[in-house]
């Protein structure tokens, strides 16, 4: 099968993720002109600024929301090749496509959520916050473990 139709959760958080990469490009694009030609482009764990480059590293974070946003969705269309830890049947592979199509799309949003907000913080040259790395990992990892578990149990 190539490709899954989206359900309706499904399509309101497929927009969403689009509707923040448009906006992470606009604000991109806008701030472009008056960035200083230096901007911040690492950060520690604990959200601290600590490494510096020239304005053009911003387009690296788009490019990369953009190129990740691709991989996850192109993932989605080969459904074949998705590792699950339950065997797919004709009775539970409905059931299977949602749960895994639900924590790429989550996420997807959850990435494109967190390289904005990276983004945002290196064009106004400030820091991330100690709450950052947290939250990433905690929430996209959360996703996935919470659709894992849930995979578990589907017969």
């Amino acid at each position: 099968m190539f490709g899954l139709p989206y359900n309706k959760f499904q399509k309101v958080i497929e927009i969403i993720t689009l509707v923040l990469i448009l906006c992470q490009i606009a604000y991109t694009a806008v701030s472009y002109p008056q960035l200083s030609s230096k901007i911040p482009t690492h950060f520690n764990l604990a959200g601290e600024v600590d490494g510096w480059g020239g304005k053009g590293t911003i387009i690296i974070l788009v490019v990369a929301t953009v190129a990740l946003y691709i991989l996850l969705t192109v993932s989605m269309f080969f459904p074949k090749m998705w590792n699950v830890p339950v065997k797919i049947t004709d009775q539970n592979r409905a059931i299977v496509f949602k749960y895994v199509m639900n924590m790429i799309l989550l996420d997807k949003v959850l990435i494109v959520i967190c390289f904005f907000y990276m983004t945002y913080c290196s064009i106004s040259s400030i820091s991330m916050g100690w709450w950052f790395t947290p939250f990433f990992l905690i929430s996209v990892l959360g996703v996935t473990f919470y659709y894992t578990i849930k995979l578990f149990f589907v017969k």
